[in-house]
């Protein structure tokens, strides 16, 4: 684990053994579950279930998603070990 990331876990009070999985989508405290976006359709799925959310591998491709589903709703950092997801909306998000 480099040093960012241990730096990051102590900061937001996650445990030490925690790994960054990628980035997630949230609007008022759902998550997107899944998302299709076929033949000019938008299909998507929303829950309350951290642990269920789709992750994307960087910042970017997570953006495009949230814009063309919800341009209001967060980006946010999701991190893991294997007892817990763990979430962070970064000040900065939008």
């Amino acid at each position: 684990m480099n040093t960012d990331i241990k730096q990051v876990l102590a900061l937001k009070g996650f445990p030490q053994d925690c790994e960054f999985v990628g980035y997630g989508i949230v609007d008022n405290d759902e998550y997107l579950l899944s998302f299709d976006a076929e033949l000019g359709t938008i299909q998507r799925a929303w829950g309350n279930a951290p642990l269920l959310a789709c992750t994307f591998s960087d910042y970017e491709q997570a953006s495009v998603v949230r814009d063309k589903i919800n341009a209001s709703a967060k980006i946010c950092e999701m991190f893991e070990n294997n007892v817990n997801r763990y979430i962070t909306i970064p000040s900065n998000a939008h």
